[in-house]
């Protein structure tokens, strides 16, 4: 699933526990789940970690390799 990092702040701060739990929750996302966060560069997903940290999610990882490595290793699925 994806949850934008641009969805969870407001005037450069995280919204309110109760708006990033709402937007979560409404995007499928299982807190009782292993859930990995990633982006391009693996910056920006550091943002969606801190709002799950925020909630007191703990089981999150952050792939700070990103989309960057990910395609550098010229493989390809499906």
């Amino acid at each position: 699933m994806n949850v934008p990092w641009t969805e969870l702040v407001r005037e450069g701060e995280l919204k309110t526990t109760d708006e990033l739990d709402a937007i979560f929750f409404g995007r499928g996302v299982s807190y009782d789940k292993p859930i990995i966060v990633s982006c391009g560069s693996g910056v920006t997903a550091a943002v969606v970690l801190l709002a799950l940290a925020t909630l007191d999610v703990t089981n999150v990882k952050l792939y700070d390799g990103a989309w960057s490595e990910w395609g550098a290793r010229g493989r390809f699925t499906g």
